[in-house]
């Protein structure tokens, strides 16, 4: 976000730095220097594992300047969603936080500056109109969900006034406007288990699932049938008929090219040649987050997809997680039609909200003592410098 700081480029690529990549590389450096941080330093090591072992698939790829660029956003994306993770967990959740009121400013001001490019469009050409200098229309749709459906729940978590839910209104408000078909059946999901008590720490998760498929799966046929209509109104949007056949065929180009080789894929950014050569159209990733990295990584990926499952298993497991769960339900279903993680600023939103999950998850384990420790331990009732006294009292 806040635009381009510099962009480098050697004549056939180039690799732009965003002010958000600057800020969260130095609240990155900022926080590993801190002693208060060395509970969450355990983690550290494992994304930087997790990310390392992708570093063959960028030796193996035919376009290494490509691979490199890949893995810088996946990894600036993993390590920029720590940083933010752990400072949010450390101002706790009981109560409004500096952060949440960042990710509420963040999703205001991306919500403003849509409206300014779409207030110059037609309506039929929303979705064309919609790209903004750090993301496509898609990609812009997906982080304004997130960011909807995130500050909703602290904000029905933390007791805050009713009034205030008009900010995330308006924050997927204009995620709808961009009439980005993915992005509508996520917002629509996240909604549907939000209104289905989806904020309370409450169990029968089966339950919800069932019945926020139930609304979500016809739903999602009338949005999609719809919004193809409209869009098909707009000159320029010819392509559109096309777009669901192309996904399917970049699932099949992933997994031919894991088939090809299992143990790095075809290499980081591979996909972009072989789209081209099969579809005459070019593509940096399958729309599937597991196809994108099995496919040009193959089990090298593992790692980081192991970290990315246990942090969607701990959202639906610990009761403080409660609040993100809308949110993250919509993330699921984005990170299997569009490009999430593999971008920096949906990457750095969505790790944040996982890891504070895992981070709340790993606590409450730890607050369980086994039944030996529980045994021999057992703790005082009184501080030991009150219980001295008592002692002496009694002398």
């Amino acid at each position: 976000m806040l635009g381009p700081f510099h962009v480098f480029s050697d004549g056939s690529r180039s690799l732009v730095i965003y002010w958000f990549d600057i800020a969260i590389v130095g609240l990155t450096l900022h926080l590993l220097f801190m002693r208060r941080w060395a509970r969450r330093e355990w983690l550290f090591p494992l994304a930087l594992l997790s990310l390392v072992a992708l570093a063959p698939a960028v030796l193996v790829s035919p376009d290494r300047g490509l691979a490199a660029v890949v893995l810088y956003r996946f990894a600036l994306g993993m390590l920029g969603g720590w940083a933010l993770a752990s400072l949010w967990s450390w101002f706790g959740f009981g109560r409004w936080s500096p952060i949440d009121t960042g990710l509420v400013i963040a999703g205001l001001g991306t919500s403003i500056q849509l409206s300014l490019v779409l207030v110059s469009s037609s309506f039929a050409t929303f979705h064309e109109a919609s790209n903004l200098s750090w993301g496509a229309s898609n990609y812009v749709a997906a982080v304004l969900t997130l960011l909807g459906l995130t500050t909703w729940g602290r904000m029905a978590w933390c007791s805050v006034p009713r009034a205030w839910i008009a900010l995330p209104v308006a924050m997927l408000g204009a995620s709808a406007l961009t009439f980005s078909r993915g992005e509508l059946v996520a917002l629509l999901a996240g909604v549907a288990f939000a209104f289905l008590r989806g904020f309370s720490p409450g169990k029968r998760l089966g339950l919800r699932a069932l019945a926020v498929t139930a609304v979500v799966a016809p739903a999602s046929y009338w949005i999609y049938d719809q919004v193809t209509q409209l869009r098909l109104a707009d000159t320029t949007a010819t392509h559109l008929l096309e777009n669901i056949q192309s996904r399917f065929d970049l699932v099949g180009l992933s997994i031919r090219a894991f088939l090809g080789s299992p143990l790095f894929g075809g290499g980081l950014g591979s996909l972009q040649q072989s789209s081209l050569a099969s579809f005459a159209q070019s593509a940096t990733y399958a729309h599937n987050v597991e196809f994108s990295l099995l496919g040009q990584a193959g089990l090298a990926s593992l790692p980081y997809l192991t970290l990315l499952g246990a942090c969607f298993y701990a959202v639906f497991v610990t009761r403080v997680a409660a609040q993100f769960r809308p949110a993250v339900v919509a993330m699921l279903v984005i990170s299997q039609v569009e490009p999430l993680f593999e971008g920096i600023v949906g990457g750095t939103f969505s790790w944040a909200v996982l890891l504070v999950c895992f981070f709340g998850w790993r606590e409450s384990r730890a607050r369980r003592l086994p039944s030996s420790a529980r045994r021999s331990f057992q703790p005082p009732l009184t501080h030991p410098k009150e219980a001295q006294a008592q002692t002496n009292l009694s002398m």
